[in-house]
């Protein structure tokens, strides 16, 4: 895992493996047709302690502005309805990089 910020208290980080290799306490699928309201649904619906994952096994199945809908979804929510780590997942290494990319322009380096 190359690629972790915090943002309000709440760790968000990139990794890539094999999912059977990484534990979280909820997951959530990315598919072509999962939208911003239902990244925010289930990230408001988990216990402050918990760490969470978004995974996506498919390059086009990561929504394009997903880091912006994280900022966004933590801007806007209250600390104790939050996870206080959130993971986007791939096994794809292209994608990471993308991803990677993505995460440092969002959540630049304090």
């Amino acid at each position: 895992m190359l690629g972790v910020r915090l943002y309000k208290n709440i760790q968000i980080d990139l990794w890539c493996g094999e999912v059977e290799n990484f534990a979280s306490d909820k997951s959530l699928p990315l598919t072509a047709s999962v939208t911003q309201d239902e990244i925010s649904n289930f990230l408001t619906s988990l216990s402050s302690q918990s760490h969470v994952s978004l995974l996506s096994e498919n390059a086009s199945d990561i929504p394009k502005n997903i880091f912006t809908t994280l900022k966004l979804t933590i801007d806007q929510s209250s600390q104790r309805s939050l996870p206080r780590r959130i993971t986007v997942m791939t096994p794809l290494l292209e994608v990471y990089k993308v991803l990677q990319k993505q995460l440092f322009e969002i959540y630049p380096e304090s």
